[in-house]
């Protein structure tokens, strides 16, 4: 998952989906100004907004059981909203299994199968990404980023921390998705993805 920081300067965007995609990705649009956003990007892509940047922060995929453990006084929204939409089933199931994608994208990078999940950070040195399967399996994988470190770790929920063991904001993608949008990544742990 993902999660942004809504502020724009000083405005708090409130965003929507477009129903629109870009080189296979969600394309958000936020209803002040109807500028169309990035999600992988987390920057506007079209409108009054374009080149605007949202913060992404620290996000994890998790299972209930642990996160209630650790948050014990969280509030859960309902699938019961009242509409027809049955938000249980999955539109993309059986996807994942397939090496073809449903919509083109602009490159490519064949140092691993498309649909292979990786766990990255974009950071201004550059973008880094690990396959969730070997970070799961070794708990712990380190990559250089110029003079950068970023360390990956999996204790059942992956995460990504600077130096001084500041969580930094990652993203879980498909191999295709994140190597569009980030072509020149450190690659690490593919060694047994």
């Amino acid at each position: 998952g993902v999660v942004f920081d809504r502020r724009v300067g000083e405005a708090i965007r409130e965003f929507g989906v477009s129903g629109l995609l870009y080189n296979s990705d969600l394309v958000m649009y936020d209803r002040a100004t109807r500028s169309l956003w990035s999600q992988i990007m987390a920057e506007a892509i079209a409108g009054p907004s374009t080149g605007a940047k949202l913060a992404r922060l620290p996000a994890r995929r998790t299972s209930w059981a642990r996160w209630k453990a650790t948050h014990p006084d969280t509030t859960a929204i309902l699938f019961d909203t009242g509409h027809e939409r049955d938000y249980g089933t999955d539109p993309y199931a059986g996807y994942e299994d397939s090496p073809g994608l449903y919509f083109p994208v602009s490159h490519e990078d064949a140092r691993l199968p498309r649909k292979t999940v990786v766990f990255g950070v974009s950071l201004p040195e550059g973008a880094a990404a690990v396959p969730a399967a070997a970070l799961n399996r070794r708990g712990k994988i380190r990559a250089r980023l110029g003079k950068r470190a970023v360390f990956f770790r999996d204790d059942g929920d992956a995460r990504a921390f600077d130096e001084k063991g500041g969580e930094l904001a990652g993203l879980e993608a498909y191999w295709f998705a994140w190597a569009t949008f980030h072509s020149g990544t450190v690659l690490v742990g593919a060694e047994n993805p």
